[in-house]
């Protein structure tokens, strides 16, 4: 999986900066085509370690993109890196943003995509701010797919939606192939709808929409997010995972 933020620790923006500038901040960061390069070697069939990237591209941040008109150059660049390397096949494109993949369908459909929800994505805006500590801000979003946006503090962008029905109908929106649900929110999921959270992804899996979760680092989490019937599940423990795997990818 490769997670790309548009902001340093130093709260320095990405965009900011040239790639030499970067190069002399993070030592070791690669351009985007050259992990795909990469990977292409990995996402075949292999009798080793094998499987697709995921490239996840959320909301540009606030405090990088102040007037909300980054998702496009955002887009664009990922698609080129894709072409120029020939992995489109190779890719899966996860995001926040159904604006996102909606712009990723309509440049090239072959890609696969991967609408992500996190248990913030849930909450009402006053318990989102609780949680948080951030001031919530309500965004009329261009090409929102009717859902309500909000900038959360400086350093957030995202949808939220009122039940797990809004938000599978925005799956479907976007064909997406796969959806990602972090382990809070299958937490929270759990606590609304105890005997229908399985019932719920297997809804969305007749639908064609397999379910990835996130993140497994011991047998209990991996034996749960199982239990939940995902197809797959990420975990940074590899050979936990490997030795976990019973029909489940692990990823």
């Amino acid at each position: 999986m490769l997670l790309a933020r548009d902001f340093l620790h130093d709260y320095t923006c990405v965009n900011s900066l040239t790639f030499t500038q970067l190069k002399q901040r993070l030592h070791h960061v690669p351009t985007l085509k050259q992990v795909l390069r990469v990977a292409k070697h990995y996402a075949t069939s292999s009798e080793d370690i094998s499987g697709l990237l995921n490239i996840q591209l959320n909301a540009p941040s606030p405090l990088c993109d102040p007037y909300d008109i980054g998702d496009r150059v955002l887009v664009h660049t990922a698609l080129e890196a894709i072409a120029k390397t020939g992995t489109s096949a190779q890719v899966i494109i996860e995001s926040n943003s159904p604006t996102i993949l909606a712009q990723v369908a309509t440049l090239n459909r072959t890609i696969a995509r991967n609408l992500s929800l996190t248990a913030a994505q849930l909450l009402a805006p006053q318990h989102l701010t609780d949680a948080t500590g951030l001031p919530y801000a309500a965004l009329a979003k261009q090409a929102g797919f009717g859902l309500q946006w909000a900038e959360i503090g400086l350093f957030f962008r995202q949808p939220s939606y009122a039940n797990l029905e809004q938000f599978s109908f925005t799956a479907y929106l976007t064909d997406a192939s796969f959806i990602t649900l972090d382990k809070p929110a299958t937490n929270q999921i759990e606590q609304l709808t105890p005997v229908g959270t399985q019932l719920w992804l297997a809804e969305l899996q007749k639908n064609g929409i397999q379910v990835i979760t996130y993140t497994a680092n011991t047998r209990t989490e991996w034996n749960r997010q199982a239990h939940l019937g995902a197809d797959g599940i990420q975990s940074n423990d590899l050979p936990m995972a490997i030795n976990q795997q019973k029909g489940v990818q692990h990823w």
